[in-house]
């Protein structure tokens, strides 16, 4: 069904930078170390960014270690600016040690970038808001950050209702609970919802870190957007399945920084553009629904 429908338009509110298997190795081994982005490079992107005075800029690569004292300016824009996010991740006992977020970055401002795997391993879910473990101290996700950073500057603030949703101005994301529709049994922590896809090939505008470095960003492609950075190729654990996966053999799995753009997307079109979530019926509704066809099914 989520495949069946109609393209929608790319969400103009985001653009996303990706960093993919080329643009890595462009960049000297010695410079970046193990990460994919070396701090030469980040200063590089981040400053030419903020020349276009972006939103936000929500940046979904793991960097645990200091800024180099040979970048100045970048630890001062991680550490000072208000549009500038990061990520960590939460430990899973012996399963992941998770990943702390940048040193420099304000616990305000960072944001958690798990998500859920359904049984089958597909991503059905997106988590707002959790509890904070160890080594990830916030307690809010990276596409809760962004997208309330966004629309706090149109006025709009979430709320927590007297149901525990969150809530920005009339909307209301509803949690999921224990038994909801065809979940049974989840393990329903923080404030999950379903995660009604963007219909469309890409999400949102997409540029390479490449285009960036060769200064081919315009003014209105990044200014006043969420621009979003991260990997789109050769990182294999960062990659997932998602319902557009199943089309054909082989199944293609879609990028973490892509998904992260999608669940941003879901707030700020819900929003701002009264685009529907995905709900579920009511207990009531679902024993009247079961009883009436068991009814016809007996007749």
């Amino acid at each position: 069904l989520m495949r069946s429908r109609p393209y929608e338009a790319q969400d103009q509110r985001i653009l996303v930078v990706g960093i993919t298997g080329t643009d890595v190795r462009d960049q000297p081994a010695k410079e970046r170390g193990e990460a994919s982005l070396s701090d030469k490079t980040l200063a590089l992107v981040v400053r030419k960014l903020e020349q276009f005075k972006p939103r936000a800029i929500g940046l979904d690569i793991y960097r645990e270690n200091p800024v180099s004292a040979d970048y100045p300016d970048l630890a001062k824009t991680m550490e000072n600016s208000d549009r500038f996010f990061a990520i960590c991740e939460i430990s899973e006992d012996d399963k992941n040690p998770g990943m702390p977020a940048p040193p420099e970055v304000s616990l305000q401002r960072q944001g958690f970038s798990d998500v859920l795997e359904d049984p089958d391993g597909v991503i059905r879910r997106q988590i707002l808001a959790m509890a904070p473990a160890l080594p990830c101290l916030t307690d809010k996700s990276l596409n809760f950050r962004l997208a309330s950073r966004y629309l706090a500057d149109l006025g709009i603030l979430p709320q927590l209702n007297t149901e525990k949703n969150f809530q920005f101005g009339n909307v209301v994301f509803k949690n999921l609970e224990e038994n909801s529709g065809g979940y049974h049994g989840i393990d329903n922590l923080g404030h999950q919802i379903l995660l009604n896809w963007r219909s469309s090939p890409q999400v949102a505008p997409q540029v390479t870190l490449k285009e960036v470095l060769n200064n081919e960003l315009t003014l209105d492609l990044v200014r006043d957007r969420i621009v979003m950075i991260g990997t789109t190729g050769e990182i294999p654990h960062d990659y997932w399945f998602t319902p557009y996966s199943a089309q054909k053999m082989p199944y293609q799995k879609m990028s973490g920084i892509v998904i992260q753009a999608h669940m941003v997307s879901q707030i700020l079109s819900a929003v701002l553009d009264h685009r529907p979530l995905l709900s579920v019926l009511p207990k009531w509704c679902e024993v009247i629904w079961v009883w009436c066809w068991s009814m016809v099914g007996g007749i």
